[in-house]
C-alpha cells in the first residue's frame, strides 16, 4: 500500500491520474429558441457524435445549456444534436440532424453551422451574409443583445431561419430578406435603414424604390415621398438594394412596415409631433439606426 501511495515520499506516482480543474462551457442554440437539443461537446474535433464526446445537457424553454467540463476542453467545438427538438416559434415542427459551432462558440445556429461547413472564419461569414464584419454568430447571442441593439438581433435572428431553410441546397440564394418595423413618427430627415460598407444601389425599377434613396450609405425617403398614413395601403414598402464589396454583389430585399398612431394632432396637440416631419440631427445618433 506504501508503493503504491508513492512509498510515503509525498509525491505522486507516474501512473497517478491528476484530474484537471473543471470548467464552466454555457451558451444557447437558436433559430428562434430551440428546446431539447442535446448539446455536445466534440472532445475529438471531428465534426460528428461519437462515443468520445462530452455530453453537456439538454437545451430549456430559453435555448439554454450549460455543464462542466475537464479544462482541457473548455474551447473545444460544440455539437448540438435536434432530434426531438423544437423550435419555440414554430413549436409544431420537430427538428432533426445536427448543427456545429466552432472552436470556443458560446451559441450554436444555423449560422455557426454554415461556418463550420464551408470553412467561413466569423468575418467571412459576416460578410457573405450581410452582417457588419465585427458581429461574430459563434459568440453574438442575438437575445442578449436585443436590449442593446434590436435591428441587429432580429437581422440575426432573420437569417438564422433563412439559413436553415436553405443548409441542404449547394449554395444559399443571393437575396438577404431583411423586415423592419418603424413608427410613423420617424423623422423625414432620419434614415430608415443603415447599409454602409461597399457600393449601394437601389436596383432600378423595383418595388417602391422610387420613394427612396441612398446617401452616406444609409437609405432615406426621398424628398417629396411623404406617405399619407391615414391611408393604409402606404404602410408598407418593399425595396431592393444592391450592396457590391471586394467584387461580390449581394441582394438586400428590404419590407418596411409602418406602424399606425392612433393619436392624432388637433388644436390642443399642436406640439405631439405625431407624424412625419423634420427632426434636428441631434436627435439620432448613428449607432441608433437600423442596419443589418
Amino acid at each position: 500500500m506504501l508503493a503504491a501511495c508513492g512509498g510515503g515520499g509525498g509525491g505522486n506516482p507516474p501512473s497517478a491520474h491528476i484530474q484537471s480543474a473543471l470548467v464552466q462551457r454555457e451558451g444557447r442554440t437558436f433559430d428562434g429558441p430551440i428546446v431539447g437539443a442535446t448539446i455536445y461537446v466534440d472532445a475529438n474535433s471531428n465534426g460528428r457524435i461519437d462515443d468520445a464526446d462530452i455530453r453537456l445537457g439538454v437545451s430549456d424553454e430559453e435555448g439554454m445549456f450549460s455543464g462542466e467540463v475537464d479544462q482541457q476542453y473548455a474551447d473545444k467545438p460544440l455539437i448540438a444534436d435536434l432530434s426531438g427538438a423544437h423550435d419555440t416559434d414554430a413549436p409544431h415542427i420537430t427538428l432533426s440532424g445536427i448543427w456545429r459551432a466552432p472552436d470556443e462558440a458560446t451559441v450554436i445556429s444555423p449560422l455557426t453551422e454554415l461556418m463550420v461547413r464551408e470553412g467561413l472564419t466569423a468575418r467571412q461569414l459576416a460578410l457573405r451574409v450581410g452582417l457588419p464584419d465585427n458581429i461574430d454568430v459563434s459568440q453574438m447571442d442575438p437575445f442578449d443583445i436585443i436590449p442593446q441593439n434590436v435591428s441587429y438581433a432580429q437581422q440575426i435572428l432573420a437569417l438564422g431561419r433563412f439559413v436553415a431553410d436553405h443548409l441542404s441546397e449547394e449554395s444559399l440564394p443571393d437575396i438577404i430578406e431583411v423586415e423592419l418595423d418603424l413608427h410613423e413618427n420617424h423623422p423625414l430627415n432620419k434614415p430608415v435603414f443603415n447599409l454602409r460598407g461597399g457600393e449601394l444601389v437601389l436596383t432600378s425599377g423595383y418595388g417602391d424604390n422610387d420613394a427612396f434613396e441612398i446617401r452616406d450609405g444609409r437609405i432615406w425617403f426621398a424628398p417629396g415621398q411623404s406617405p399619407d398614413y391615414e391611408d393604409p395601403t402606404e404602410r408598407q414598402f418593399e425595396l431592393r438594394i444592391e450592396r457590391t464589396v471586394d467584387g461580390e454583389t449581394q441582394v438586400f430585399q428590404l419590407t418596411i412596415n409602418i406602424q399606425d398612431i392612433e393619436l392624432e394632432r388637433n388644436e390642443n396637440e399642436a406640439g405631439s409631433g405625431v407624424g412625419f416631419h423634420e427632426h434636428k440631427k441631434s436627435d439620432y445618433r448613428d449607432e441608433d439606426l437600423p442596419s443589418p
